[in-house]
């Protein structure tokens, strides 16, 4: 099967995910995120991974993505637990979003290396957004529209999986630097 197909394919399978779990307004939404973060990085990264897994992810960057004040950057580093996070993994799960500038994932797999923190993944999108006065997310546009800098801002979302850190304290220190 053609990497094209079995990308569909497991998109497919995500669709079912959104259906069965997040049925009503979302749902078409949702559906289109995980289009575009699964068409931005490399499927071989998620092939072995069950679409529930998968799902999960992203239903917690959509839920990260919901607020954002563009005053800052939004970074969270955390050990995915089932109980808290709809899935588990051995790596420790990073999240940022931020201004849609270039070099974000860059910068951070740069800072990540310096430390000798190994990268399992990473997953890159540079989002066209539209936000409400309350920094409340609106609108997500198809990434063929160009944001025009009033009413719709580019913003990146950054998802990586590094080595497992179990020491909070360098977690937070992480999260700082």
């Amino acid at each position: 099967m053609s990497a094209n197909r079995s990308r569909e394919r497991f998109l497919g399978l995500i669709n079912e995910e959104i259906e069965r779990r997040m049925p009503g307004r979302d749902e078409p939404v949702l559906k289109a995120f995980a289009a575009e973060v699964l068409g931005g990085m490399d499927f071989e990264d998620i092939r072995e991974r069950r679409p529930a897994e998968v799902f999960a992810t992203i239903q917690h960057a959509w839920r990260y993505l919901q607020d954002y004040d563009p005053a800052g950057s939004k970074i969270s580093l955390f050990n995915p637990q089932f109980e808290q996070h709809g899935w588990s993994s051995r790596h420790t799960g990073v999240l940022v979003l931020t201004h849609g500038i270039p070099f974000v994932s860059e910068s951070l797999r740069l800072e990540l290396n310096r430390r000798n923190i190994v990268i399992h993944m990473l997953v890159s999108s540079d989002l066209t957004v539209q936000r409400g006065p309350d920094h409340e997310l609106r609108h997500i546009y198809a990434s063929t529209v160009p944001p025009d800098g009033e009413r719709r801002t580019r913003e990146a979302l950054v998802y990586m999986e590094i080595s497992r850190i179990s020491d909070a304290a360098l977690l937070a220190e992480l999260e700082q630097s």
